[in-house]
């Protein structure tokens, strides 16, 4: 486990107080199961990817002490072995996100779905229950050869 002491605390929206609001998690996977009926390990799963995502209300700092913040993060990064990659996004109070920063890594993962291999950045959208994946894009290329078929 990874102990920080930390400048900035979590956001608290009703008070508006604090910095940190959100840490999103994307990790690659695949659609195949690398275990059989009986519960034994079939194949090696593949070495996953694992990117943090966090979020930071600027609420109101300068550049300066933003910069502290992203420091923050670099330690984390120092720290942990976790991550494959971790990205600082910024934002006003109110109003949209401001500038992504790679911290550290890698910003995409992979997936791999019907013997497919995507590439997936932080702001794509990609159905990550990696088997529900399978079924939704199986559905998906039965209905376009259906339609391909009548028109």
């Amino acid at each position: 486990m990874v102990k920080s002491v930390v400048k900035f605390q979590i956001f608290f929206k009703r008070i508006i107080v604090g910095h940190w609001t959100t840490l999103t998690i994307r990790c690659s996977g695949t659609d195949t199961d690398p275990y059989d009926e009986s519960g034994r390990l079939t194949e090696k799963p593949e070495k996953s990817d694992l990117v943090g995502i966090f979020i930071f209300t600027r609420n109101g700092i300068s550049d300066e002490i933003l910069e502290t913040a992203k420091l923050e993060l670099l330690e984390l990064s120092g720290k942990s072995k976790t991550f494959s990659g971790i990205i600082f996004t910024w934002k006003e109070v109110r109003g949209n996100a401001g500038e992504s920063t790679i911290i550290s890594g890698t910003e995409n993962i992979t997936g791999k779905v019907l013997d497919k291999t995507f590439k997936i950045s932080p702001k794509s959208f990609f159905q990550t229950h990696y088997h529900q994946c399978h079924t939704l894009y199986h559905l998906l290329g039965i209905e376009l050869e259906i339609m391909a078929y009548f028109s």
